[in-house]
């Protein structure tokens, strides 16, 4: 981080709720790094009050949204092919609700995985960008 970074950074302060490691005062609105006006200890918060794009990413992928679309899926498919075969329509009763709920789980995963996509791309833009202007 440039200097000038680094300043803007320590006079934000921190902006939320962080306790003393040793005696649990709020140390909010105090400097970046300092010492706790209650016990006296030093502290370091500058990893505890990144926020946005300074923030650590974990990227979640919705494998367990997926496995439920295809397990609902496939649940439903059975049931409206068991109407359909053996003029059973109550089966519709369920299948077609069962396969709507299918549907708008897959838009759901789907949108979920690209702003997964999106958030990697933006984190590997950047860092391509903070490599160029070193």
């Amino acid at each position: 981080m440039a200097k000038v970074g680094q300043d803007i950074f320590q006079a934000k302060g921190i902006d939320r709720s962080l306790f003393c490691a040793q005696c649990c005062y709020n140390l909010k609105t105090r400097p970046i790094i300092g010492r706790c006006p209650e016990c006296g200890s030093s502290y370091d918060a500058r990893g505890s009050c990144r926020r946005g794009i300074l923030e650590d990413q974990i990227i979640h992928w919705p494998v367990g949204d997926f496995f439920l679309t295809l397990i609902t899926a496939a649940i439903s498919a059975v049931m409206i092919v068991v109407a359909i075969m053996k003029s059973a329509y109550w089966y519709l009763v369920w299948g077609v609700p069962m396969l709507l709920m299918a549907c708008m789980l897959a838009r759901g995963t789907y949108v979920k995985t690209r702003q997964s996509v999106r958030t990697i791309r933006l984190l590997r833009q950047a860092a391509r960008s903070e490599d160029d202007a070193d």
